[in-house]
């Protein structure tokens, strides 16, 4: 990946090992640990596709394994939300469609588990508008697309989508965006504040962490990580 988003994955990767050295002030904020498992999801595909990004062929070895477990965790997500609105609407087609557990998703051959997936992806993408108030949001369905791609690339499926050192860089600065834009500035940062008057010291080393920026990198809005507070 180029220097702006190496330096931006740097520091994601430092606040999550930080925030992981420390589970026991987060703990009591029930909705951290999801939160902080989702960013690390979320580079996990960042690293994924930086293999192809950074080869100048397109053969390129990618884990197979790590990439499924990155699908199936998102799949999993999505057809958890779009089942339960089914239920909620006694929709029993759709909940029948969707009502997998995690186990269920994990027994499929590896030739069928991104059509399985892919067929969530457009359930989810086609109840959208009322199933994300069941537990996922927008971003999840594109990133579940983007892994899906990348599963079929890493099998060498030409008869399926195939992601290039091009689409790979693209959804690499537009994931690590997300995750500064989203995960972290109106997620884990917000949680992390509300530790000020009880962990000063923890939330300083946390901030510290976000403030790890390449010197001589471009930056925007969603990059900037929030000013540190004197203590």
């Amino acid at each position: 990946m180029n220097k702006h988003n190496s330096s931006r994955a740097k520091m994601v990767r430092t606040v999550t090992s930080f925030c992981n050295d420390n589970t026991s002030i987060t703990s009591a904020i029930v909705a951290f640990a999801p939160a902080l498992k989702t960013v690390e999801t979320k580079l996990a595909l960042v690293d994924q596709l930086d293999k192809i990004a950074g080869s100048p062929t397109t053969g390129v070895t990618t884990d197979t394994n790590a990439i499924r477990k990155i699908m199936e965790t998102l799949a999993f997500k999505i057809t958890s939300a779009v089942s339960a609105y089914a239920s909620t609407i006694n929709n029993n087609e759709l909940f029948g469609k969707t009502n997998y557990t995690e186990r269920e998703l994990q027994k499929f051959k590896k030739d069928e588990t991104d059509d399985k997936c892919e067929t969530i992806y457009d359930l989810g993408t086609k109840h959208s508008a009322n199933a994300q108030k069941y537990g996922f949001v927008a971003a999840d369905l594109t990133d579940l697309k983007t892994i899906i791609d990348l599963y079929r690339t890493a099998m060498q499926n030409p008869t399926k989508a195939i992601i290039n050192r091009s689409q790979a860089n693209n959804q690499i600065d537009s994931i690590l965006s997300e995750i500064i834009a989203t995960n972290l500035k109106k997620q884990l940062d917000k949680m992390v504040n509300t530790l000020k008057s009880t962990n000063a010291v923890f939330v300083d080393g946390y901030f510290q962490a976000r403030n790890i920026i390449e010197i001589g990198s471009r930056s925007s809005d969603d990059d900037e990580p929030p000013p540190i507070t004197p203590m």
